[in-house]
Order: C-alpha cells, then structure tokens, then sequence
C-alpha cells in the first residue's frame, strides 16, 4: 500500500485499483459520464484532446470550427459531431474534399459513434472516448 497525504492506493492482483481517502472509499474501473473526448493518435498533433462541450460541435481548418485543427488536407468546415440526447453520439461530414472515416468507412450520412471508434479526418487520427468518473463505495 503506497500512502501520500490524504488517500492511499492499493492494487490488486485482478488488476482493479482501489483508491483510500479519509472521507471515501473509490474503486475503478471508471463509469462512463455524458460528454464525449476526441484525441487525436496521428503524429501531427499526437496526444492533443479535445473536450465536446455542446450539443454541435464544428471540426475544420477555419479558425471560427469550434474545434480547429490545422491540418492542410482538412476542410475549413469539415465535419460535426453532434449529441441529441448527452448519451449517443453523431459525426456527419460536411461535404468535405477528402472525407470523413469512421472505423476505415466513409461517412456518407449522420451516424451513431461509440466509445473507442477511429475516425479519420485529412491526415489527422483521432479516437472517440466518454468521460469517465470513478465509482463511489458506500
């Protein structure tokens, strides 16, 4: 058990981890929460996040995208990743010159993405994940 001021950490042989405070006691592994993560995996901008704090999000070139990525083979309005209810989440292309990929497939229309799928916009890679928060034992 390693201590450090106010919460120790133990590991376990299942490999779960559980984290000791004074007040709580948490376990992981996490549970998901209701907003979507995008990080990109390509080595243009490799480890870059990018929170989606709204229910239509606008990714492009253009300065004005709410997210902008400054990668040449990029549209200046490029795509939209969009959530009707906080829970599922939509990427639709623009019309875009080169395409938006989802897992290796064009997108031709609004479709669901999940957590964990690769999209692939010009050069950038980037992965969609849901925030996560650590489950609380009572």
């Amino acid at each position: 058990m390693k201590k450090g001021g106010a919460m120790s950490v133990q590991a376990k042989e299942n490999n779960d981890t559980t984290v000791l405070s004074r007040r709580k006691k948490v376990k992981g592994p996490g549970l998901l929460v209701h907003r979507g993560v995008l990080v990109v995996l390509s080595k243009n901008f490799f480890g870059r996040s990018y929170v989606i704090k709204t229910t239509r999000t606008l990714i492009g070139r253009a300065g004005s995208c709410d997210i902008s990525i400054k990668d040449p083979l990029i549209s200046k309005k490029h795509c939209v990743l969009s959530t009707e209810d906080g829970q599922r989440f939509f990427i639709e292309d623009l019309g875009s010159t080169n395409a938006t990929y989802l897992n290796k497939k064009t997108v031709k229309r609004k479709t669901q993405i999940s957590y964990g799928d690769r999209l692939i916009i010009g050069n950038t890679v980037l992965r969609f994940f849901l925030e996560e928060k650590v489950h609380e034992k009572q």
